[in-house]
């Protein structure tokens, strides 16, 4: 893999290396897409996904555990060919064909609407699946394939332009793109384990990264407290650099729950993103206190918005109303 790291300021390189035990009582989700892209002549993307449920006991036993596996292909121009998985095939077939370039989130709740209603795990990957085949395009950046012509550059600048913090038009990316005609490539920070990082229970088993593939990673622990809940995530984006695995986006979030299921605090800790411009995204976050966590999804993608905002940190706040999923299991366990 050929790094060739564009000669801009970075962000923070701070990776988590103790994500820390989740307590007695409490109930953790960890979900991995790994999205394998072959260079060498470009051709379509393998995506795997797969995550688990963990439910403890009050005396810190596992009393639950789910989980849930799904294959898929995208085409070099962005098309879903195949997905198969721990679904049936009539939920899945309507998946077959379309773009994950525009809209296929809101296609996975209208074919799977009782999944995307109570957050399951199934639900939860699916939607993240764009997400993910989307970043994996810096593997190919590394690779050297970030020199663009003129009608190129027109085009990356009316779809990248002032998108996040890290894209402002006036920031050192966007320049770096106009001044160059090439898209900068981000370094990124040595990966600690992610098992390692997550106390005794871990995460569900993950392979090491083949060269050339991407992954997103997320935990999400639920903690009862006595006027709610606590919530802890965490978010990687990792690319495999030879034998090793290097950090690209990397967010830790922790908030408080109302009996309600509205959102009264949030705490952002920015711990691995490619700009200097990135961080300034982090104020944003403030905005989802007050809403309900059901409503995130819908709220994420129409109220955090612009050059003030990350898609990545976006993604992670979305993700907090996967605590639907994780409360339910651990109400009918008590």
């Amino acid at each position: 893999m050929a790094i060739r790291p564009a000669p801009l300021v970075p962000g923070p390189r701070r990776p988590l290396v103790d994500g820390g035990d989740l307590p007695a009582g409490g109930v953790r989700r960890t979900t991995t897409i790994d999205t394998l892209r072959p260079i060498d002549p470009p051709g379509p993307a393998v995506l795997a996904l797969s995550g688990r449920d963990v439910a403890l006991d009050a005396a810190g036993t596992v009393v639950h555990a789910g989980t849930a596996d799904f294959s898929a292909e995208v085409d070099t121009t962005g098309v879903v060919t195949s997905i198969a998985g721990d679904l049936p095939d009539h939920l899945l077939r309507p998946l077959v064909g379309a773009s994950v370039r525009a809209g296929f989130g809101g296609l996975v709740a209208r074919s799977i609407p009782n999944e995307m209603e109570h957050r399951t795990l199934a639900a939860s990957l699916l939607e993240d699946l764009s997400g993910g085949y989307f970043v994996s395009g810096t593997v190919l950046l590394w690779a050297g394939e970030n020199a663009i012509d003129d009608a190129g550059l027109e085009l990356v600048s009316d779809m990248q332009g002032d998108v996040c913090a890290g894209w402002r038009r006036d920031g050192q990316q966007f320049t770096h793109l106009a001044e160059n005609l090439e898209i900068a490539s981000p370094s990124g920070a040595p990966a600690p384990d992610l098992a390692a990082t997550a106390g005794s229970v871990g995460w569900h088993e993950v392979d090491s990264l083949a060269p050339h593939t991407h992954r997103r990673a997320r935990r999400l622990d639920l903690v009862p407290t006595h006027d709610g809940l606590r919530l802890s995530a965490h978010f990687r984006d990792s690319v495999a650099d030879g034998d090793s695995e290097l950090v690209l986006h990397e967010y830790r979030v922790d908030a408080g729950v109302d009996p309600e299921g509205k959102v009264t605090a949030v705490t952002v800790a920015a711990l691995v993103l490619p700009w200097a411009e990135c961080p300034a995204a982090v104020a944003s976050a403030q905005r989802v206190v007050g809403e309900r966590l059901a409503d995130l999804p819908t709220f994420m993608r129409r109220g955090l918005v612009g050059a003030e905002t990350c898609t990545h940190l976006n993604t992670t706040l979305r993700a907090l109303a996967d605590a639907i999923a994780l409360d339910e299991v651990r109400q009918a366990l008590s």
